[in-house]
């Protein structure tokens, strides 16, 4: 919260970062977790600040990967209903403990994200992770800022990392390959050759850095042609055919996809009889596209992010591919594929290119149906994600600054959006709130109620950005009661606890302080009124602020809210910030 030191007569400066470092550091955040019986197991063995020692397990009940899907026409609340039972069963009390600790401590180091990095099962691995909704955030009719991936400093990725090749910045243009699937009746009924005019068009700014060539899915020898020339990046326009454990990209299209239905797109084999091919069977492609020396793969096809297709891609060695969960419009894809490669191309990380894509099409013109940002599935075993260094006086530093720019005022206009939208409902990113909310417990009588009121107003009048969290919890049904307060406290700068007159801060802070040790409580209390009696464990604890903060009355704790509450929260913040592992 301090001014920075600097030697006099001097002004701070931002440290040049080098071409091949990324503009924002991300950090892994790795969760594991498979199905054991009715239930899943999780376990967040690696982060920023430690991993946990053993495993939870959430029950479930019956599973059926189908009953997760997120239909195409799906709005927000549909998805943020899906997204809150997703991370019932990955964000259970200790995972989110560990996540917003994580953010906590990544907080005070500029420049930096969290990664959630998903080592998945097979049997969870297709299900709608970026969906993945706040626990904290618990208001159904205003859905839209509660979603993980709303705050740009959050990743999700899945795969662990096992490529540990760091890619050499190169002097040369990147090269990309184009492949798009045309309808046997000689139409474009997918639009593949817009597409591939608007990526065009949309990196002509970068044709010093990167050049695009296409070639059409039915002309197999002219696609092996391209690759024997080697290219760092394929992008495949079309839809992928799965049958069981087998996949392939579809060559040339039977115009019968215009009458089918969503469900029989998913399900269904949409390619002709008369294509040429071979190379379109993934497990023949993946070997192709790692000799040809790929990077990136992006499949904007439907069903191209299932793991019967993306398998191949990441054990023939790509350390990147995006796909597509089920369906995805258009519209949404084309303007995703252009945010990203943008991105990539100016030396961005994957983590980077994403968010700012994924945001960008959050913008309800940039997508035919509401939830196609949330589509795009990144499997990423590359341990450097950077996957396009620029080289040193290639001409991009100053575009890719403009890049980053345009990224952050992207992430501003998707929140103000959901301002707009989600109105007195509306959450500040995660990455913030771990930062500025401060949570007020106590009594809400009317006379101790008063008493909060006066800290939250002092909170607000400080010129340190706090945000107060005064939530009466004595409203809230008995078994809710310590979830809410859990919830509230794991996001929270520090507590502040009135123990005056009490009834449940007594059972508040019992749940609070082990669970969530480097969140500081201070306590404080009426100078009439004696501790409760079984509070001395939890009030000895290296969190909790000693001694108790006596106050007068409403007039005095005015006059001591800074020097023995403020000043002495800022201190244990300082103390108790998980020291980062990275």
């Amino acid at each position: 919260m301090g001014a920075a030191l600097t030697p006099a007569g001097r002004s701070p400066r931002t440290r040049a970062r080098p071409a091949s470092e990324p503009a924002q550091r991300f950090v892994d955040f790795s969760i594991r977790a498979w199905l054991e019986g009715y239930s899943v197991g999780v376990i967040a063995h690696s982060s920023p600040v430690g991993g946990m020692r053993a495993p939870v397990f959430v029950r479930i009940g019956d599973f059926d990967a189908r009953a997760y899907r997120l239909p195409l026409q799906a709005d927000w609340a549909a998805a943020a209903t899906l997204g809150r039972e997703l991370a019932r069963w990955l964000l259970p009390p200790p995972v989110w403990a560990l996540l917003v600790d994580s953010l906590r401590a990544l907080g005070a180091v500029p420049g930096t994200g969290l990664r959630l990095r998903l080592c998945l099962a097979d049997e969870l691995i297709d299900l709608p992770w970026e969906y993945l909704y706040r626990p904290d955030v618990t208001d159904p009719a205003r859905p839209r800022s509660g979603f993980l991936l709303m705050d740009s400093r959050l990743s999700l990725v899945r795969e662990p990392p096992t490529l540990l090749s760091r890619p050499a910045a190169a002097a040369r243009k990147q090269r990309g390959l184009f492949v798009g699937t045309l309808w046997s009746d000689h139409t474009d009924g997918w639009g593949v050759k817009q597409e591939f005019r608007s990526l065009k068009r949309s990196l002509a700014p970068l044709s010093d850095l990167v050049e695009i060539d296409s070639v059409w899915a039915d002309d197999a020898d002219g696609v092996q042609a391209q690759l024997a020339r080697g290219c760092d990046f394929f992008h495949y326009a079309g839809h992928v055919d799965i049958d069981g454990s087998q996949a392939s990209l579809v060559a040339l299209v039977n115009p019968a996809v215009a009458q089918a239905t969503d469900e029989q797109i998913l399900g269904g084999r949409f390619e002709d009889g008369c294509a040429a091919g071979g190379w379109n069977r993934v497990e023949r492609l993946a070997p192709l596209l790692k000799h040809a020396g790929v990077r990136c793969v992006m499949l904007n096809a439907c069903n191209s992010g299932y793991w019967p297709v993306a398998e191949h891609f990441l054990r023939a060695g790509i350390g990147c591919l995006v796909g597509v969960q089920g369906l995805v419009s258009n519209l949404a894809a084309l303007h995703f594929a252009e945010r990203l490669y943008r991105s990539l191309a100016l030396g961005l990380s994957v983590d980077e290119a994403v968010s700012w894509a994924r945001l960008h099409v959050m913008d309800d013109s940039r997508s035919w149906w509401p939830c196609d940002w949330g589509r795009f599935m990144v499997y990423m075993p590359a341990e450097s994600s950077v996957l396009f260094p620029l080289a040193a006086r290639s001409g991009g530093d100053e575009r890719r600054e403009a890049a980053v720019a345009a990224h952050a005022a992207t992430a501003l206009r998707t929140q103000r959006r959901a301002s707009r939208h989600d109105a007195q409902a509306f959450q500040r990113q995660l990455s913030d709130m771990a930062q500025v909310c401060v949570l007020i417990l106590g009594r809400f009588t009317d006379e101790r109620k008063a008493v909060l009121d006066d800290i939250r107003r002092a909170l607000t009048q400080l010129d340190r950005g706090y945000v107060p969290i005064l939530f009466d919890f004595e409203k809230a049904p008995e078994r809710d009661l310590i979830e809410s307060v859990l919830r509230f406290a794991g996001v929270s700068r520090f507590i502040i606890a009135d123990l005056s007159d009490p009834k449940s801060v007594p059972a508040e802070l019992q749940a609070i302080v082990p669970a969530h040790p480097s969140v500081p409580v201070i306590p404080l209390i009426e100078d009439s009124q004696r501790e409760y009696p079984v509070s001395d464990h939890i009030l000895r604890r290296e969190s909790v602020l000693q001694p108790v903060v006596r106050y007068r009355d409403r007039a005095h704790l005015q006059r001591i809210f800074g020097s023995e509450i403020i000043e002495p929260a800022e201190r244990l913040v300082a103390r108790l910030r998980p020291p980062l592992l990275v």
